[in-house]
């Protein structure tokens, strides 16, 4: 799953209350596609992730592109991309992850003895990247509980830019290019390169 997420205003930084917020979710015809329009804010989401050129960045370029031409909104403060990857394991045993994940990051289900009885496994770790992004990754082991012998291995991955500034179209494009770059690379950081070949290669 990927999703893409703008805060902005039209004219500059608002007070908060309770008020409630009205917000517009439009879904594509076969669901694969769900934008949100709010007051502060705009995000394009899909389940079903296929490439970033020529399909996802074009859609969300689209959808900056709607709402300057309607809304025509003044800053930005928040842009984010995360990234919602989940690998299947049909194995019972969590050891069966080497090869697969990193042993830097599999921590306890390095020890076969031990991994036998982990049931979940979850990190967060925050990262700065850079003078302008930050990440958060979030990765671990959990059972699917539609499936409760088959294990999964998910990879959460939000690289976002908190800042308030001017909306400059231009600026926030080159900004996803960045953050696509910055999840890409996070994310081959906790697969092994075998296995990371295999994925590229499915």
């Amino acid at each position: 799953m990927a999703t893409v997420e703008l805060s902005m205003s039209p004219g500059g930084l608002q007070s908060s209350n309770n008020a409630p917020v009205r917000a517009y979710r439009l879904v594509s015809d076969d669901g694969k596609w769900i934008a949100t329009l709010g007051p502060e804010t705009l995000s394009l989401e899909t389940p079903k992730y296929g490439r970033w050129e020529g399909d996802f960045r074009e859609r969300m370029l689209e959808s900056m592109r709607v709402v300057v031409e309607h809304l025509a909104p003044a800053v930005c403060t928040r842009v984010g991309l995360r990234y919602v990857d989940v690998l299947r394991n049909t194995a019972s045993n969590p050891s069966a992850w080497q090869g697969i994940v990193r042993e830097n990051f599999l921590g306890p289900l390095r020890d076969p003895d031990f991994a036998n009885a982990v049931t979940v496994v979850q990190q967060q770790i925050s990262l700065q990247l850079d003078d302008e992004l930050n990440a958060v990754l979030r990765h671990g082991l959990f059972f699917d509980q539609s499936a409760e012998t088959e294990m999964r291995y998910l990879i959460d991955t939000d690289v976002f830019r908190d800042a308030f500034s001017a909306y400059n179209g231009d600026e926030i494009a080159a900004l996803f290019e960045r953050m696509h770059a910055a999840a890409s690379s996070l994310f081959q950081l906790v697969i092994t390169p075998e296995h990371y070949a295999a994925l590229s290669e499915a």
